[in-house]
């Protein structure tokens, strides 16, 4: 009966070592799992180029294991350059994570498809808008530049691409009309 009590306190006093005994620090090899470019985690450029959107959307298409939690394109509105818009990226990166060095070969073209073809949008335009207070007179050939006249308030004024007519961009001008955007109302019309 003795040596059950013996080695029943033996047991315990093993096992509370053997609990209570801290394992070895071992260092281990930290590897990383998600990829991040060097974009910060909280973006913001007021003034930036598409090429250079383009670069950052490729960054981060690029990109493992981060949650972008909110990003934000915004065009100037500006059709004649249409070239400068405003970004804002949130992201959320995890810590275990290594820099993308060769984001480059995964570059790719985002703002192709915003391009807009004028002279398509112009053949289709049958049914768009006619403002009410420009009334077009004709279309000449000055200095190998296009130019349109167009009658506002009973008065004739000589206009040409890229002009801003109050709330109107004019747009282009084709042998038979202009075409214009309304800032306002963010709508294309046309003088015919």
């Amino acid at each position: 009966m003795i040596y059950r009590y013996a080695i029943s306190i033996i047991l315990i006093i093993l096992s509370i070592i053997f609990l209570t005994q801290k394992p070895e620090n071992k260092k281990e090899n930290i590897i990383s799992y998600f990829s991040v470019s060097d974009i910060k985690e909280e973006y913001v450029n007021p003034e930036i180029k598409s090429e250079e959107i383009n670069e950052i959307l490729s960054k981060l298409k690029a990109e493992k294991g981060v949650i972008i939690e909110k990003i934000k394109i915004d065009s100037n509105y500006n059709f004649d350059s249409n070239t400068y818009y405003s970004i804002y990226i949130k992201r959320n990166i995890p810590t275990n994570t290594k820099i993308i060095k060769d984001y480059e070969l995964k570059k790719y073209k985002i703002f192709d498809f915003l391009k807009i073809d004028l002279e398509k949008l112009w053949q289709n335009a049958s049914d768009a808008p006619n403002p009410d207070f420009f009334e077009f007179s004709g279309v000449i050939i000055k200095e190998n530049q296009k130019k349109a006249y167009i009658y506002f308030n009973g008065v004739l004024k000589e206009i040409n691409e890229n002009m801003q007519l109050g709330n109107y961009s004019v747009l282009k001008i084709f042998n038979n009309g202009v075409l214009l955007f309304d800032r306002n109302k963010k709508q294309f019309e046309v003088l015919r």
